[in-house]
């Protein structure tokens, strides 16, 4: 599909296809040094078609400045980041904090990236 066009600013968000409506939303992340099969399950589970509640889940591998650091081990325990984001709806924040949780609690994290923290964080 072809999508390239001039717009005014007005309409960036139809980039992303986002909502036309203001909606509040949970979302966290946790950086890791690998994706290992359990972290894998995790991710499908948390965002496959028996997810709790729908979530935006984006794993990214991390380079630029991460790749190029001179600190001891620092590029090897920060490899990846994993993100999710959840709207949140009439039951509350309770819900998308449980599915995030269950997401990120198993998970060996080496940090997390604050620029990624929408909302109270879990702990």
């Amino acid at each position: 599909m072809d999508t390239l066009e001039t717009m005014p600013f007005t309409d960036s968000g139809s980039i992303a296809a986002e909502p036309p409506h203001p909606h509040a939303y949970l979302g966290d992340n946790r950086v890791v040094a690998q994706l290992p099969d359990t972290t894998i399950d995790a991710i499908l589970e948390h965002a496959g078609p028996g997810a709790p509640l729908p979530t935006v889940l984006i794993v990214d591998l991390l380079g630029g400045a991460y790749a190029r650091s001179t600190a001891p081990d620092f590029t090897a325990q920060s490899r990846y980041t994993i993100r999710a984001l959840s709207v949140l709806d009439e039951s509350g924040p309770d819900p998308v904090r449980a599915a995030h949780g269950k997401l990120f609690d198993p998970l060996t994290a080496t940090g997390r990236l604050r620029s990624f923290v929408y909302g109270q964080p879990l702990a």
